[in-house]
């Protein structure tokens, strides 16, 4: 026979379960636990978090806003200052062409003997039309050497006489 210690014994009696200690503490949700495999953070909630996502988003949304309205003025400022800069240019550019048509139209006009344009600020100096007796001018000079010898050889009465004294028609 069994003694009765044996049957009723400490051997035979459940003992009292023990609380484990947990070896880990999750350092997200704060949860105990010892398996780094069967942790899953499940508290907290992530409204903070996406709460700051958003004012972050906002407040990045703002700033290249600002940063897209700087550009913006900038580059308008620099559209002005190239079309003023275009203006004057067309400008110059339009003088300097109405001036070389000017002198142009003096050769021409010089080409051709008549008298130049009222637009010119001096008025021609013609060496056939002076009356000067002491014009320095080298074309004025010369015409008037001209004429005296031509009288001096008797064609006082023009081309037609001078041209008939050498034998030819005029």
């Amino acid at each position: 026979m069994t003694p009765w210690r044996a049957i009723t014994g400490r051997a035979r009696q459940p003992r009292k379960a023990r609380k484990r200690r947990a070896l880990f503490t999750c350092g997200r949700c704060g949860k105990a636990y010892s398996s780094l495999l069967g942790h899953a953070c499940t508290g907290g909630g992530d409204f903070a978090r996406r709460r700051r996502g958003q004012q972050r988003a906002g407040a990045t949304q703002q700033r290249q806003a600002a940063a897209a309205a700087a550009r913006e003025r900038e580059r308008a400022k620099v559209a002005a200052a190239r079309q003023s800069e275009r203006e004057k240019a067309a400008t110059r550019v339009a003088a300097a062409r109405r001036a070389e048509r000017a002198r142009a139209d003096a050769r021409v006009a010089r080409a051709k003997g008549a008298r130049p344009s009222p637009a010119r600020s001096r008025a021609a100096h013609e060496y056939r039309s002076c009356r000067e007796d002491d014009c320095p001018r080298p074309a004025c000079e010369a015409w008037r050497e001209g004429l005296a010898e031509g009288r001096e050889l008797g064609f006082e009465d023009g081309f037609e006489a001078g041209a008939a004294a050498a034998g030819r028609e005029g």
